[in-house]
């Protein structure tokens, strides 16, 4: 997140972090905009190739809950367009329209894939073991089991990087794919609101070259792991990582 809406840091600032670090792309995902795109350009430009910022967003939804507030977000990746629905977290208008299945599907038709971000929020009840309805889920039951079609889950989430969150996360993510429907994919993010926190976990995967297109074909088909330092490869019978053995 940079400082076009609630980060600390500008574009430029959360790039240099990442590639001081070793990083290779960023992907910025501020709430409900596409600002970073106005420097993406220019910063890609610059690095000529070595470097990539990538322009995403990170959607507020209204969810099936009927309450006054947001219920959770979308990273959505890949996209031209914000879906309609808040401008920004908070700012809720009449129609009340971006919930979850639908905000996925529009992210697909325009050519994007989307993940559930964090679908556990930080302010859990953690003497209810964070069943408490006023703190812990942002997605009801409801929302959980029918939501369908996102890439997958953000499973670590560092800015929330207290134990329930990712852990229910996880249980979250595993569930999902017991159902057998499809395939559904583990992500990691910092979800930095600060440039110092950037890299703290990250994603890893191989690419013949760093292009735009490879980056969102990795994240869309699950050909990555998160880490927060060790980097491993590894293939069997010349099968990937995130592509189906038997």
């Amino acid at each position: 997140h940079s400082n076009y809406y609630d980060g600390s840091g500008s574009i430029a600032e959360n790039v240099e972090v990442a590639r001081k670090l070793g990083l290779d792309w960023l992907y910025s995902t501020d709430h409900n905009m596409l600002k970073a795109n106005e420097v993406a350009g220019e910063i890609n430009a610059a690095y000529n190739g070595k470097f990539l910022d990538l322009v995403g967003t990170e959607l507020t939804i209204f969810g099936y809950s009927g309450k006054d507030k947001d219920t959770g977000h979308v990273l959505s990746y890949r996209v031209n367009s914000v879906v309609d629905g808040y401008p920004y977290p908070g700012a809720y208008t009449e129609t009340r329209n971006r919930i979850w299945s639908a905000t996925i599907a529009s992210v697909i038709e325009q050519g994007g894939f989307a993940y559930i971000a964090h679908p556990y929020n930080e302010l859990v009840d953690y003497n209810n073991n964070g069943k408490d309805e006023d703190y812990g889920y942002w997605m009801s039951d409801y929302e959980k089991y029918t939501t369908k079609n996102m890439a997958g889950v953000e499973v670590i989430n560092w800015f929330m990087h207290t134990s329930f969150p990712n852990i229910a996360a996880f249980k979250y993510w595993d569930e999902l794919n017991s159902k057998g429907e499809k395939t559904y994919y583990g992500i990691s993010n910092t979800d930095a609101h600060d440039p110092k926190y950037i890299g703290m976990v990250h994603n890893k995967g191989y690419m013949e070259s760093l292009t735009v297109e490879n980056v969102n074909n990795l994240l869309e088909n699950g050909s990555f792991y998160g880490t927060n330092g060790p980097d491993i490869r590894f293939e069997i019978d010349g099968i990937d990582m995130g592509n189906t053995l038997y």
